[in-house]
């Protein structure tokens, strides 16, 4: 029986323990094709003869079966001599062709069976982590394989996994790529050998990370997709969903509207905002084709549930903002909106104000009309600064559209004009009057 696992023969690499190889990681392959979704970049990299060292970052323990169903080369692994302890691991790994090394300190057998497999053809395989580290991760680099490359004069096979972790892989839900660089040739300079292998394989990283997660510009968006689509959805939302649902049994709404509007114009429809609700209700009393400026965090896709409102607020025609300081693609995205023929609904006061008081005013409203020649109008909204449930007592509700501001006017007189008109129709205080 065997008890020094940190010692093999070359005749050991022989073609049982390479088919029983081929088997398990042909099996795991399929496995996580199907499941995961798994894509494999960069297969030509692979030699297809001789003697190297496949470098992978770790991020599982599935890891080593992925890289060799990978490069589809038997490869022999090191792993942990702790690994070896466990009676059903030690079998597993006996048969796969793998062999311990002491992380503490690198004894002559391993060394010996290195050597032995370069006479095999089977490469060697190295996390260079040491250990799993955490999806993203990747630190505490140990240097022993671009030793082993030097010793061995051979070169290495830098590999990336992305999207392996237990803690991102979800059955039929995730995606997992593995890229394959290009060998990169031993050197005399050790530290140069690893910047080489951590700079290729973190960059492999982050392009899968980019392909799985893609990076989405929110703020972005031509004018062909504010289409008949979005309006069509948008009056689905309203009649259909909102409406029936949310609004009738709840709520008894008085809509004064102005019908002196230029229906050939567009405007910058500017309500106050008190609730999460101003969005149908002020699309329903302007009764036009609008686009909406929200906020930046709405726009998140982190769980199912804001998934799905990221979706549908895109859907209803939104696109992002930063209420610091807008982007080049936000201020592109408005000129889209006008391109469009549809009118841009922005909220002066940015968040949700429920104290019945005009103020903090932010000017970005009046930039975008500036610079798009856009006439403002506000709209003013009541009744929504409490939710009502009570179906037996419904809560009245009044909006009220009003004459459109000149954007010519100066700043000042905008924000005045603005605020006077939001807090005549409201009853709101107005802050601005004071001034």
């Amino acid at each position: 029986m065997r008890t020094n696992y940190q010692k093999r023969e070359a005749k050991e690499y022989n073609w049982f323990r390479g088919f029983f190889q081929w088997l398990t990681c042909s099996t795991f392959g399929i496995y996580y094709k199907v499941a995961f979704n798994l894509k494999i970049y960069g297969r030509e990299n692979v030699p297809k003869k001789g003697f190297f060292i496949v470098a992978s970052n770790h991020v599982s323990a599935n890891d080593p079966f992925m890289v060799i169903h990978a490069i589809k080369r038997h490869t022999a692994y090191i792993a942990k001599i702790e690994l070896f302890e466990k009676k059903i691991m030690r079998f597993f790994l006996d048969w796969l062709g793998a062999f311990a090394v002491d992380r503490e300190k690198l004894s002559m057998s391993t060394v010996k069976t290195a050597h032995a497999l370069k006479q095999t053809g089977w490469p060697l395989g190295i996390f260079p982590q040491g250990t799993r580290e955490q999806e993203g991760s990747f630190e505490n680099i140990n240097k022993g394989f671009a030793t082993f490359a030097k010793t061995l004069k051979c070169p290495i096979l830098p590999v990336a996994i992305s999207g392996g972790s237990k803690d991102v892989r979800k059955p039929f839900r995730s995606k997992m790529i593995i890229k394959i660089g290009k060998p990169i040739p031993y050197s005399e300079n050790i530290d140069e050998t690893v910047k080489k292998w951590s700079n290729t394989v973190n960059n492999m990283i982050k392009e899968a990370d980019n392909e799985i997660n893609p990076t989405i510009n929110y703020a972005s968006r031509k004018a062909s997709s504010f289409n008949f689509l979005t309006r069509a959805y948008q009056l689905y939302s309203l009649f259909v969903v909102y409406m029936p649902v949310f609004w009738f049994p709840f709520y008894r709404m008085k809509i004064d509207r102005n019908k002196k509007l230029d229906k050939k114009k567009n405007y910058i429809v500017a309500p106050n905002h008190i609730s999460y609700m101003d969005v149908y209700v002020v699309n329903h009393a302007v009764g036009r084709r609008m686009a909406y400026m929200a906020k930046q965090e709405l726009f998140n896709t982190t769980t199912r549930f804001r998934r799905w409102v990221t979706t549908n607020i895109i859907r209803l025609g939104a696109f992002a903002v930063n209420r610091e300081k807008p982007s080049i693609s936000t201020i592109k995205t408005v000129k889209e909106v006008f391109k469009a023929k549809y009118d841009l609904c922005i909220f002066p006061q940015g968040g949700i104000r429920k104290n019945k008081t005009i103020e903090n005013i932010n000017p970005g409203f009046i930039y975008f009309a500036k610079t798009n020649k856009i006439d403002i109008l506000p709209v003013g909204v009541s009744g929504l600064e409490t939710y009502n449930w009570n179906p037996l007592k419904k809560q009245k509700v009044y909006l009220k559209v009003g004459e459109p501001i000149s954007y010519e006017l100066d700043d000042d007189e905008i924000i005045a004009q603005w605020a006077k008109q939001i807090c005549d129709a409201t009853g709101y205080e107005n802050c601005y009057a004071k001034k």
